[in-house]
């Protein structure tokens, strides 16, 4: 198999990625510090998404697991779904 280049990625690959860098993060870490950790790991995934902007701000200033991984979701159904 052949492997891809960060800019062959789809959508749905760099989504399910952050899924798993993010559990594994916080299995790790933690929830606190976990979070904070993954903040910065956050643009990366979203980087070349139209329209961005407001989510990358929301995700690395969320306080919450559960704040995170709603912005990810809205983010997901707008880039996938639609």
């Amino acid at each position: 198999m052949i492997s891809k280049t960060v800019s062959e990625q789809t959508v749905e690959e760099k989504v399910q990625l952050c899924k798993r860098h993010f559990d594994l993060i916080l299995e790790s870490r933690g929830t606190k510090k976990g979070l904070y950790l993954m903040r910065k790991h956050f643009g990366w995934y979203i980087k070349g998404f139209p329209g961005v902007a407001d989510y990358q701000i929301r995700l690395v200033t969320s306080g919450s697991i559960e704040s995170a991984k709603s912005i990810s979701t809205t983010l997901v159904l707008r880039y996938i779904l639609f």
